[in-house]
């Protein structure tokens, strides 16, 4: 399982702009936690079946039930799992709940091994011990090693967030015609 975090703004040395402004303003907030809209967490499995649906992490209360949140849930895509909390990263109550609703299940009590990164939340004395208990053995990755040893950053992540730049592109693209992409 791997989790990559979905930025507010893909810059990168471009910004968009409504045609014809002559000031164009761009500016980036600093790089790491801040820029964060949402995670988006992949779990593969060895045989290359696709057990659990990826789910999608979004900032917000976890027990909102306003009535635009209800409209918002219908159009979410069934292919993907909602969820909310204040930082929109994994938290611990993320990973048990992921665990318990999605992919304990899919195990159905098999020994199995399940690797993930060094982020706090998945090594949490709760998620260790639910585990445990599931004979799931944890796998952690060593900081620095992830890009070597975690499939999911390179077979995955990588070609996730290139796909979803080339999908915002067109997006911003085909907005009436108003919008121009504006390279320095």
């Amino acid at each position: 399982m791997d989790q990559t975090p979905l930025p507010w703004e893909y810059l990168e040395g471009r910004t968009y702009e409504v045609k014809g402004n002559k000031t164009v303003w761009a500016k980036s907030r600093q790089s790491g936690w801040g820029k964060r809209q949402a995670t988006m967490q992949f779990t593969i499995f060895a045989d290359g079946i696709a057990r659990v649906l990826p789910l999608m992490i979004f900032r917000g209360k976890e027990e909102c039930k306003t009535q635009a949140r209800e409209r918002e849930t219908l159009r979410y895509d069934t292919r993907v799992v909602v969820s909310f909390n204040s930082k929109a990263y994994a938290t611990t109550a993320t990973i048990l709940r992921w665990l318990l609703k999605q992919l304990l299940p899919e195990l159905g009590g098999l020994p199995s091994l399940l690797i993930m990164d060094l982020l706090r939340s998945h090594r949490t004395k709760p998620v260790k011990k639910l585990l445990k208990k599931n004979d799931v053995t944890l796998s952690l990755v060593p900081a620095g090693c992830t890009d070597i040893v975690q499939p999911g950053d390179i077979s995955f992540n990588r070609p996730f967030k290139d796909m979803l730049k080339e999908e915002i592109d067109k997006e911003f693209e085909g907005a009436d015609n108003n919008i121009v992409k504006i390279r320095p």
